[in-house]
């Protein structure tokens, strides 16, 4: 859909704005709001303010495509926070989060069997942003994998009940690692931080855990080899 100033409007944008708008109707009913709405209504003005100077500076299209990537984080978290915490509901999330992940880690693997070994199984990159060799998926896709991981790292103290959710931790950090988006490796080592702060038993163990990924991730680039941009 294109709408004036030659704006292209996607399906998730529509799915997203109907979330947002939800988010602002649900948040009408309340008589008072809890320090994070606050937050993400503040984040909600700051966006508004910026697309509209946005606009006069640099044209609506510009300014709605930037706007976008944002859109979906503020809509979406805003959304959630209005519900009430819930140990139940956060459990469901978490489950649902990690059961796509699956198929995402598929589609990275078929993308690598295309690059690296000539068997294309019909998966196309430009769908999914590939820019070089090994990152066969683009940012946005490799934060998801990434959030994943970080859901997993509570489940290092859970004993022999989570172990198959380790193996998945480990698996969701190999991948991450190995597709080499730096600014994802930075979210990781905050969210680490993040979960540790939070739960000082896991310290040691989350730092074991990142440590083996990082060992891993530098025996895969140096088997692999030449696959980052260029030829250096």
């Amino acid at each position: 859909l294109t709408l004036p100033g030659e704006v292209r409007v996607y399906v998730t944008d529509m799915v997203v704005s109907l979330i947002a708008g939800a988010a602002v109707l649900r948040l009408l009913r309340k008589r008072r709001f809890d320090r994070y709405q606050r937050w993400l209504l503040l984040l909600g003005i700051l966006l508004l303010v910026s697309l509209v100077r946005g606009v006069a500076a640099f044209g609506m299209q510009q300014s709605v495509n930037e706007l976008r990537h944002y859109l979906f984080f503020a809509g979406v978290a805003l959304y959630f926070a209005t519900f009430p915490v819930s140990v139940g509901l956060y459990d469901r999330i978490g489950r649902i989060w990690l059961a796509m992940t699956i198929p995402m880690m598929i589609v990275v693997g078929l993308r690598w069997l295309a690059v690296f070994a000539r068997v294309d199984l019909g998966v196309p990159a430009e769908k999914f942003g590939a820019d070089a060799a090994i990152r066969v998926i683009d940012g946005p896709f490799t934060f998801f994998l990434a959030g994943a991981f970080v859901l997993t790292i509570p489940a290092w103290l859970w004993g022999e009940r989570a172990r198959w959710l380790r193996w998945i931790s480990v698996l969701l950090l190999l991948f991450v690692l190995v597709l080499n988006r730096r600014t994802v490796w930075l979210a990781i080592v905050v969210g680490v931080a993040v979960v540790m702060l939070r739960d000082r038993r896991l310290g040691r163990r989350a730092l074991l855990l990142v440590t083996l990924g990082a060992v891993m991730t530098a025996v895969a680039f140096v088997w692999l080899g030449g696959l980052q941009e260029g030829g250096d």
